[in-house]
């Protein structure tokens, strides 16, 4: 008789243990049991193919002291940083609440004393300043001159004959300024001495002034050398050209004063030294990008004088006028000897007026 097999997907079989064990019985679980069955014998053969013995493990589990202590600390930790935030909030809330009185306090403040201006401070006499001379009592006394009147006769000296000042007017516009609301003094005059409140550049009698400079153009005519010595008694020395707007102010002065071609005027520049190395009288080198020699200047000659005689003196000016940078062109070198009027050149001082 033909076999017969017959297949169970899963069978469970338990299994007694003995009394004596206080474990509990185990289950089997069996993936697959074949049995196959042969009808003439009858005998069964049982293929048992074993899935897995299943365990079930202690559920009872214990928690470690170590992550306990962890845990415990944690909490701690947080509480803490909770407790420190709501702390710091309110104590930035109180200051934050001041510092919002105290600006409706400055705003109330402020607004008051828009709404009521206050009187200015009643005026005071001004008193005399100390001096050297004054006593050193307590006094209060002002302080007049002691001296007895002069009993000198009259001075016979001449009359001064430096030509009269060519400074130009000043061009400062008036004074807007709104008038004082001030009440009226009610102090008595000062008899203190005037004090220096202003402090201006003097433009002293013959001199000119331009930017920071005094200018003084010299019409008597002199050797180089005693046109220097001349600048010199009156606290100068010959013109220092430092830039081109000095150059175009002093060739418009000269050209009026010119009356012909060869009326020139002496500057400070030489060569004297050393040929072809031309200084200023302060020591510094002539600088080529502001200098303003005439064409073919220098050439070192000076055809009024002697053969031996060099030209290493620079005299400036041109009598007619082009128009064009040409003009300013006026520089030439000639002999030191020559007579020649001159330009002095010092710096501005500053006067104090009242």
């Amino acid at each position: 008789m033909p076999e017969v097999e017959v297949t169970y997907s899963e069978v469970k079989f338990t299994k007694s243990v003995p009394k004596d064990n206080n474990s509990s019985s185990t289950d089997t679980t069996y993936a697959e049991v074949q049995i196959s069955k042969q009808e003439d014998t009858k005998d069964l053969s049982i293929h048992v193919q074993k899935k897995e013995d299943v365990q079930q493990p202690d559920r009872k589990s214990k928690m470690s002291p170590a992550v306990l202590v962890v845990l415990i600390s944690l909490v701690v930790l947080l509480a803490a940083a909770a407790s420190g935030l709501v702390a710091l909030y309110i104590t930035n809330n109180k200051a934050l609440q001041s510092l919002n009185e105290e600006i409706d306090m400055l705003k109330k403040n402020i607004s008051q004393s828009i709404d009521q201006p206050t009187s200015p401070p009643p005026a005071t006499c001004p008193s005399c300043p100390a001096t050297p001379s004054s006593p050193t009592s307590g006094t209060t006394e002002p302080l007049l001159p002691t001296s007895p009147p002069s009993t000198s006769p009259p001075s016979t000296s001449p009359p001064s004959t430096c030509p009269p000042s060519t400074c130009p007017p000043s061009t400062c516009p008036p004074s807007t300024s709104p008038p004082s609301t001030c009440p009226p003094s009610t102090c008595p005059p000062s008899t203190c001495p005037p004090t220096n409140t202003t402090r201006n550049l003097t433009c002293e009698a013959g001199w000119e002034k331009h930017g920071g400079s005094l200018y003084y153009f010299n019409t008597s005519k002199s050797s180089w050398t005693d046109s220097r010595r001349s600048c010199a008694d009156l606290g100068s020395d010959l013109v220092k050209i430092d830039s081109r707007e000095e150059q175009v102010f002093l060739i418009g002065r000269v050209r009026d004063l010119m009356k012909d071609n060869q009326d020139k005027f002496w500057i400070g520049l030489t060569d004297s030294k050393e040929e072809g190395k031309w200084l200023w009288m302060d020591g510094s080198a002539l600088d080529q990008s502001l200098s303003f020699w005439n064409q073919t200047q220098p050439d070192n000659k000076s055809p009024a004088h002697s053969a031996e005689a060099e030209a290493d003196c620079v005299r400036m000016g041109k009598k007619e006028k082009k128009g064009g940078s040409d003009d300013l062109k006026s520089w030439f070198d000639t002999s030191c000897k020559r007579p020649q009027k001159s330009i002095c050149e010092k710096t501005a001082k500053l006067s104090s007026s009242v």
